[in-house]
């Protein structure tokens, strides 16, 4: 698939999405370096989306409070961040391999970005490989980080 066409198929997945009732909710799942954040980068810009790094904006958060409550109070400042992007513009969420960290509370993306997305279009990054129509995976198995993740009944853009 050329660039064109994946930027055309996740326009189309914003629309789509956004006509539905309860999660707005699109994954953009491959696995590193596969190109989500040019990508997600290109449309965000395109359609006057919302673009978060993740990583780097819980990070600067994770560094203003003990962190021996990181498991406890990550899932809330990433809710936080998600409400300080203004208006219901799409929400494009990139970077997000810090929430697999034990140190967090090994969250689960998909699960928490389902709740971000009752209320907005969000577009979210997974570095994840599919295993199947219904899951993906994080990480090798045996690894503390590795997750396995309920993808199904959302909107699924694979890029390999």
């Amino acid at each position: 698939m050329t660039v064109a066409e994946q930027r055309n198929l996740l326009k189309q997945a914003v629309q789509t999405v956004k006509e539905q009732e309860y999660h707005k909710l699109v994954l953009l799942v491959g696995d590193f370096y596969s190109g989500k954040t040019r990508l997600m980068r290109r449309v965000c810009d395109e359609i006057g989306g919302a673009y978060l790094n993740v990583n780097l904006e819980l990070t600067r958060q994770l560094l203003t409070i003990d962190a021996r409550t990181y498991a406890t109070k990550s899932s809330d400042l990433l809710k936080d961040l998600c409400d300080a992007q203004e208006g219901d513009r799409p929400l494009f969420l990139d970077n997000i391999e810090l929430l697999f960290s034990p140190e967090v509370g090994c969250l689960n993306p998909v699960d928490l970005f389902k709740k971000v997305s009752r209320e907005r279009v969000v577009v979210l990054s997974l570095p994840c490989l599919l295993t199947g129509r219904t899951r993906a995976e994080y990480s090798e198995a045996g690894r503390r980080d590795h997750t396995s993740l309920d993808i199904s009944g959302l909107m699924v853009i694979e890029l390999e």
